[in-house]
C-alpha cells in the first residue's frame, strides 16, 4: 500500500502531531500512532492506494498486512532488523 484514507483530529491529537496534508507515513511508527491517523472505522473500512496505482476499501486486519513486510505488524515504534 501506498497512502492511506486519513483522520486529521487524529493527526492534530497525537503526540507526534503532523501536517494533515501528509500524504506518506512511516510504518516503523507502529499500529498503536498510526491507529490515530487512520480511519478505520470511518466507514467500516478504509480507503488505500496500493503502489500499482489501484484503490480499493480494506479491513484494518487486510491493510496492516499490506502496510507491513512479511506480515511483520509492529505495534510499538521500532526499526526492522537487517
Amino acid at each position: 500500500m501506498a497512502f492511506n484514507e486519513r483522520d486529521a483530529r487524529g493527526i492534530f491529537n497525537s503526540s507526534q502531531a503532523g501536517d494533515p496534508r501528509q500524504d506518506d507515513y512511516d510504518a516503523w511508527l507502529g499500529t498503536d500512532f498510526l491507529d490515530t491517523w487512520i480511519p478505520w472505522k470511518r466507514h467500516g473500512s478504509s480507503n488505500v492506494l496500493h503502489m500499482d496505482g489501484y484503490a480499493k476499501s480494506v479491513y484494518r486486519t487486510d491493510g496492516l498486512l499490506g502496510m507491513y513486510p512479511g506480515g511483520q505488524i509492529l505495534k510499538d515504534p521500532a526499526f526492522y532488523a537487517k
